[in-house]
Order: structure tokens, then C-alpha cells, then sequence
């Protein structure tokens, strides 16, 4: 019998050593019906079922023109190309795979498997003419008798060569030699239907070499015999796992000789590039948690059977707090990271049959099916919640983090996905709002506030271009002198139907859109041409402070802005002060203490607003970013004259004078609040116990009242200049003694 090696050996030194040997090239295409081996020689074939192609196959499942064979040259060696469809680009309705994956366009090499469809395939064989004339001799007349004889068994159909008519038996010898089951890469097995294997050839022998011993019990023949057999021809096919192998078997039931024939491929590479397809389509990589397209599709399968077992379930949004410090700070490895493990939480927190996926950056979502009520939901927040107080431990790094979890209800707040998940997402945005670490259900109050946030949103967008925003001042007084030490420029919004806003009413929403950026600069330039008019007016120098945003930070330009508005106005910088609260250096410290320091050395002046409500303030004023602590104004309300009190109040006069900075209590409403923070000498001081947040019109007369203007006396009341109406900045040489009156 000849090896397949053999062929293969003697082949490539004969590519090698001698390249006027000739080689035949055989296609052996066999289905359920019958098989043909035909001799290629043209230069092109079309293969397909309609009875205009060169190689006509008789199946419905092959298309009409299903492939095309190309004669090419490489390296002085005919070869043939397989081409998926036809040479226009049209490609067959099945495909053509060879060794088992799908291939529009391939080289053929020797025993290459060609599968057409489920039942018919194709197997490409080269052979040499010196091969088979060195082994025709070695075969007794009994022994081609008998190849003859199985040739017509298995109704291989020969095809002359019209160019040939002489030595035809050597040349069917040579066909029948291309055709025997032994050249076969892939195993083939038969059985018959008393279960006795009566047939392996030899790729079988080598790849399962206990089949002989295990026979039935073989993975390969287990459960042959139960599927059905009442069709002559009728072909099975299916996967079996045997260790790490995957193999892809196409049973063909032969009832006419009670004969059970078994094609096997190999399909493991095929099965893992599925697998690692379908996770990469349906999983999350960073977490292993499935993805918003795995969780969408069993969302709607879980929503159609509460439908019709009339079932309640719930969905929750779950966003990590603060996540963004982490990343920024430490790096996406680490964020990452924490991530993973917050998600092997979230699993731990849930019941069987519920699912959390992976939504998008630092949230996720969890589908909770058929729950009593709501307080099934409630429970699985609340273990959420509890089970994070733990820290988690990653790489090193201790992190203490929270969630806020919005959850909405079906059928009390939606029928369909979208809904849900938007109000889910509404209740998640309260949560937020109101400090997160905490969860909340969705309710109509909500829906109204959503609706006004949208609705504000669409305003705010409209507000810088139609002059909408204004700036008051609210003056910082020094008890002892009496003297204006600065003022602090404060936010306004003159909505067109609600009136003056304060910043409450829209800054978080200027904070969430981004708008805050356009905002915070046309602020920082209002304040500079305003201060610009102030001082051509005769007015004396005054610092203003300027409340700034971690969002403004996060631009990497924001420095160079300040620099070249501070240019543009001919303000110098120590003429503004910019506010920031600890929260914000909180964020990213080391990308925001960088631009303090850029800051402060191009002269401006820094203050820290809310001093004593963080953690970790008195690590920041060793960088001697500061000028200024503003104690939190929400203490100073709620100050009272008692021990406890009074000693964080000469605490932070201590700290200021130690870091030789200046200290305001900002927020002093009261006037017994007043004489309590004089009597511990508290000296600066901002409130509208001593005055309201003023219009740019009412500063110069405010400032009348406690400075001694060296100009002439001017009457203010019939003056208007406020940067707001100003025009045009005026230029550095311009001198105005008395400004010009109204007309």
C-alpha cells in the first residue's frame, strides 16, 4: 500500500531535483449519490450544479456556480487556485471550506479537503507518473482485479484522456490509485449495523489509535446506531470533544449494504476562533462580564416571560464614585484592575439567575428577574453597598470605594427596554445629586426634575450667546480697618422667563454638558475688562476672586488661556485670585498642583475655598500653592460659641498665620455671627450680614465708602460702565479723569 508520505517525499524532491517530471492533478468529488475523480488539465473549471459548468455536481445544496479552479504557475509547478463563486465576485449561497475553514480563495495543496456542503466534498490530489509506473509492476493481476472491482463498488467514474488513448488501464490504475481512502488526510471510519468496525483507514489508525480497543464506547461511535437510518443516503453530522480536540463528524447511513461510513475533521482551530469571536461579541475583556449586546438580548427574553407569566422584574444601574480619580491618578492598569474585582462583587451580591454586565467605563447594569417586590431589589442594593465598605487591595494601593445605584421596575415604570433603562438611569442621576453611595427607585418627581434638567440644558446653551449671564461682587471687609480687602465675582443667569438664577440652579448642569469650560473663561475675561474699567475710572486697585472648576483644569490649554486674556486686558495677575475647593485637587492632584504652580508663578494669586471640610487640606498648604483660606461658609452658619467650635476657628487662624496667608469666614449672614468670630479676631470677613453680592454699577460707590479716591468726585449714579455693556476694551494709554455722563 502507498503511504501518503511517500507521495508527498518523493514529490518535493522531485520539485526540486527534477523539474521536467510531470505531475498529475486529480479532484475527487464525492457525495451521498456517487463520485467522480476528475483529471485536471484546462486551464480554468466551473463547479457548481447548473450543466453549463466544466464539473457538473448533482446537489440542491451547491449553487449554481459554486466555485472556480484556476490554473496558475509557481516556481516553474503548475498549481490550481479554488475561487468561492464565479470570477465576477459572486460567491456561493453555502461557501466552500477546506480542512475545515471557510476560505474565498486558496492555493490547493496535496490532500487539501474541499466541503462544497453537508454532503459533498472534495479531495485534491498531485501525484507523479514515475511514482505510480515505479509501483504498477509490484501489483498482481489478482490485486488489480480487485482495485477494478472496488472501483465499481464505490462507483468512482474515471475520466479518459482524450489525448491519451493508449495504456487506458494504466492511467484508470493511476485515477483509482488518486481515489483509495488510504490518501484521505482526514480519518474515515465504517461501522456496520451489528456494530463491528469493518473498516479504518489509515489517517484513523494514527489519530485514534485505541479505536480497535474501545470500538463503541469510542466517543467518535458512541450513539451511532440510536440516530435514524430509514433514509438510503441519509447523512448525520455532529461535534464531538475528545480532550482538547473538537471533530466534526459526517455520519452517512447506507442501508443498501447496512453500512454505517463516518467522515471526520478536525474543527479545534475553527471551534476556538468561534469561541474567542463569540466571547469578543458578547463579553467584556477588562471585567469577563458580559457586555450591553449580551445583556440587551436576554433583557428582552426576560421581559417577554414577565409578560407572560405576569412577573415583575427590575434593572439597576450601578456607576462607581470617583472612579475617575483613580484612573487618572494611578494609571488605566489600575483602574482596570479595580473594575475586575468590583465586578466579582457584583456577582457575589446576586442571586442565581440573575445577570450583571459590564455597560461602559465605570458602569455597569443588573438585570434582577422575577423579584416578589420591590424590596427584593432593595436588599441587593443595600448588600451592594455594604459589601464595598471592605477596601480593595490592588497592587499594593488600599481603595475605599462607593456606588450609586439607580433602579426602575417592570411593569411599574416601563414595558420595554429603552424605558426601563432610561429611568433606571434618571434614578441613578438622583442618586448623584444628593451625595451618592446610596441607591433610588425610580418615581415621577424624577421624571419632572429630568425633564427641567433638559429643559435648562437647552437654555444654558443659549444663555452665553444671547449676553444672558451677568457677574455680581460680593465684597470682602476687614472688621478692624474697615477697608475693602477684595471682592469675589459671583455667577449670575437672567433667564428669559425665570429671572436672575443663582448658580445652584445651573452650574451641575453647565458641570455634566461641559459647558462650564466656555463659561469659567467667560468669566475669568468679564472679570479682567471689568477690572480694566474699574481702575480707568480712577478706582483703586482691588484683587477679585474667581471660583474655578476641576473641568476647567482637565483642559490642557487652561494656563495659557489665563496668560493671554491677562495679556489681552492689561490686568496684572495678582490683581486676580482663583478659588478652588480641595475636592477639585482631589481629582487629579498631581496634574492640578502642576498648573497651581504654573499659576502661581506667572503671578496670580490662589486661594482655598471651603478650607476644613476635606480630608487631607493640610498636606496641600505645605505646597504653598495658597494666599488665602476661605473657611467653609456652611460651618460659619452653623458656628456656635462653645469650646469645640471656637477651637477649629483659632485652629484655622493659627494654620493662616503659620502659612502666612490671609483668612476670610465667607458666609456670615448674622450679626451675632459676626461679634462671635470678631471676639476670637477673626478680621476678613464676606456675608451678607455686612453686604449682598453686588451689580458691577454699585461697586464704584461701594468702594467710595472705604477708600479715599485720589480723583476727582464722580457721580457714579448716572454711570453704567460694567463690563457686560462695555464694547470695547480701552488701551492702556487712555486716560479718563471724569468719565462722560449718560445722555
Amino acid at each position: 500500500m502507498i503511504k501518503k508520505e511517500n507521495i508527498l517525499n518523493h514529490q518535493n524532491s522531485n520539485y526540486q531535483d527534477n523539474k521536467e517530471e510531470k505531475f498529475l492533478h486529480f479532484l475527487i468529488i464525492q457525495n451521498y449519490k456517487n463520485k467522480q475523480t476528475i483529471h485536471l488539465q484546462e486551464e480554468i473549471y466551473s463547479i457548481g450544479r447548473s450543466s453549463k459548468n466544466s464539473i457538473l455536481i448533482d446537489s440542491p445544496q451547491v449553487s449554481r456556480i459554486h466555485g472556480t479552479l484556476l490554473k496558475t504557475t509557481k516556481q516553474n509547478n503548475e498549481l490550481y487556485t479554488l475561487i468561492d463563486g464565479d470570477l465576477n465576485g459572486k460567491r456561493s449561497r453555502n461557501g466552500i471550506y477546506i480542512n475545515g475553514i471557510k476560505a474565498h480563495k486558496h492555493e490547493l495543496q496535496h490532500g487539501d479537503l474541499v466541503q462544497f456542503s453537508h454532503e459533498v466534498r472534495a479531495i485534491y490530489q498531485i501525484l507523479s507518473e514515475s511514482l505510480y509506473l515505479s509501483k504498477r509492476n509490484t501489483y498482481s493481476q489478482k490485486t488489480r482485479k480487485k482495485m477494478l472491482e472496488e472501483a465499481k463498488q464505490t462507483q468512482c467514474i474515471p475520466l479518459p484522456n482524450p489525448n491519451d488513448n493508449q495504456d487506458k488501464l494504466e492511467r484508470d490504475e493511476l485515477i483509482r490509485l488518486a481515489s483509495f481512502p488510504e490518501l484521505c488526510p482526514n480519518p474515515i471510519i465504517e461501522v456496520n449495523w451489528s456494530g463491528e468496525i469493518t473498516y479504518i483507514n489509515a489517517s484513523g489508525h494514527q489519530k485514534f489509535p485505541d479505536l480497535d480497543k474501545e470500538k463503541l464506547k469510542h466517543p467518535l461511535l458512541a450513539k451511532l446506531r440510536a440516530y435514524p437510518k430509514n433514509i438510503n443516503g441519509n447523512v448525520f453530522k455532529r461535534e464531538v470533544a475528545i480532550k482538547n480536540q473538537v471533530f466534526e463528524e459526517y455520519i452517512h447511513y447506507l442501508n443498501e449494504n447496512k453500512l454505517i461510513r463516518i467522515y471526520i475533521f478536525e474543527i479545534t482551530h475553527r471551534k476556538r476562533l468561534e469561541k474567542k469571536l463569540h466571547y469578543q461579541a458578547y463579553y467584556d475583556i477588562t471585567t469577563n462580564l458580559p457586555n450591553r449586546t449580551f445583556f440587551n438580548q436576554q433583557f428582552s427574553k426576560e421581559i417577554a416571560n414577565a409578560k407572560r407569566n405576569k412577573k415583575t422584574l427590575a434593572v439597576m444601574f450601578v456607576d462607581l464614585d470617583r472612579f475617575k480619580k483613580i484612573n487618572d491618578t494611578l494609571g488605566h492598569k489600575t483602574g482596570d484592575l479595580l473594575l475586575k474585582n468590583f465586578g466579582k462583587r457584583l456577582k457575589i451580591c446576586l442571586r442565581e439567575g440573575d445577570y450583571v454586565a459590564r455597560w461602559g467605563g465605570d458602569e455597569f447594569i443588573i438585570l434582577l428577574p422575577q423579584i416578589e417586590s420591590t424590596q427584593n431589589a432593595a436588599k441587593i442594593a443595600d448588600r451592594i453597598i455594604q459589601i464595598l465598605k471592605k477596601p480593595f487591595i490592588i497592587e499594593g494601593n488600599k481603595f475605599h470605594v462607593t456606588t450609586s445605584i439607580g433602579i426602575a421596575v417592570y411593569p411599574n415604570d416601563g414595558i420595554n427596554i429603552d424605558i426601563l433603562m432610561k429611568k433606571a438611569d434618571a434614578a441613578l442621576y438622583q442618586v448623584k445629586e444628593k451625595g451618592r453611595n446610596n441607591y433610588c427607585f425610580y418615581n415621577k418627581k424624577i421624571e419632572i426634575q429630568s425633564s427641567q434638567w433638559l429643559i435648562t440644558e437647552n437654555y444654558l446653551h443659549r444663555a452665553l450667546e444671547n449676553k444672558e449671564l451677568l457677574l455680581y461682587y460680593q465684597p470682602q471687609i476687614n472688621i478692624t480697618t474697615g477697608k475693602i480687602e477684595g471682592l469675589e465675582a459671583l455667577i449670575r443667569w437672567n433667564h428669559p422667563e425665570k429671572g436672575i438664577l443663582n448658580p445652584a440652579k445651573f452650574l451641575s448642569i453647565a458641570e455634566e454638558t461641559g459647558l462650564i469650560i466656555e463659561i469659567g473663561e467667560w468669566v475669568i475675561q468679564q472679570v479682567c475688562i471689568q477690572n480694566q474699567i474699574w481702575q480707568k475710572l480712577g478706582l483703586p486697585e482691588i484683587e477679585i476672586g474667581i471660583n474655578l472648576s476641576a473641568r476647567q483644569f482637565q483642559e490642557g490649554n487652561f494656563v495659557k488661556k489665563i496668560s493671554q486674556i491677562l495679556a489681552q486686558t492689561n490686568v496684572k495677575p495678582n490683581l486676580l485670585e482663583l478659588e478652588i475647593t480641595e475636592k477639585i485637587l482631589m481629582e487629579n492632584e498631581e496634574k492640578i498642583a502642576q498648573s497651581l504652580y504654573n499659576l502661581r508663578k506667572i503671578g496670580l494669586h490662589i486661594a482655598m475655598k471651603n478650607f476644613g471640610t476635606g480630608y487631607s487640606c493640610l498636606s496641600y498648604l505645605r505646597k504653598s500653592f495658597f494666599h488665602t483660606l476661605k473657611i467653609d461658609s456652611n460651618f460659619i452658619r452653623e458656628i456656635k460659641n462653645n469650646k469645640q467650635d471656637k477651637a477649629i476657628i483659632e485652629a484655622a487662624m493659627a494654620i493662616a498665620r503659620g502659612f502666612n496667608m490671609r483668612l476670610i469666614a465667607e458666609g456670615v449672614e448674622t450679626l451675632d455671627k459676626l461679634e462671635l468670630l470678631q471676639a476670637l479676631k477673626c478680621e476678613i470677613f464676606q456675608g451678607s450680614c455686612l453686604s449682598q453680592p453686588l451689580a458691577s454699577e454699585q461697586i464704584p460707590s461701594f468702594l467710595e465708602k472705604t477708600f479715599i479716591i485720589k480723583t476727582q468726585k464722580i457721580d457714579y449714579n448716572n454711570i453704567n460702565y460694567s463690563a457686560n455693556n462695555y464694547k470695547t476694551l480701552l488701551k492702556p494709554s487712555q486716560k479718563i479723569r471724569k468719565p462722560v455722563q449718560k445722555k
